[in-house]
């Protein structure tokens, strides 16, 4: 989610809203949220550029393969800072909202 709010806040300048989009409109859709709610986000974020990428360049974004992590998206996005981000290591220890910690809830016991 964190990720999700730096790029809604972010005015995406040329250069970085392709990648930006692409990167939003997946992590929306990781989060359990409809493809054409996604689609929505994407739209509107897009009309709130400076420049916005062109009909033809939005269009393109949903049909390509999505397949980045946060190790991914920090290489993809100089402009995410993931000390914002509640689902890492704090200070050498594991939150309660760490990913990690979540996941493990649901192993069987």
């Amino acid at each position: 989610m964190d990720c999700i709010k730096q790029i809604l806040k972010r005015d995406l300048k040329e250069g970085e809203r392709d990648n930006s989009l692409f990167i939003l409109y997946n992590l929306l859709l990781q989060n359990k949220n409809s493809k054409e709610y996604a689609r929505k986000i994407l739209e509107k974020k897009n009309r709130t550029m400076a420049k916005p990428l062109p009909g033809i360049e939005l269009e393109k974004i949903d049909q390509k393969d999505y397949h980045y992590g946060c190790s991914g998206i920090r290489r993809k996005l100089l402009s995410i800072r993931c000390e914002k981000c509640t689902y890492r290591f704090r200070g050498g220890q594991l939150g309660e909202k760490n990913i990690l910690v979540k996941s493990l809830r649901i192993l069987p016991e």
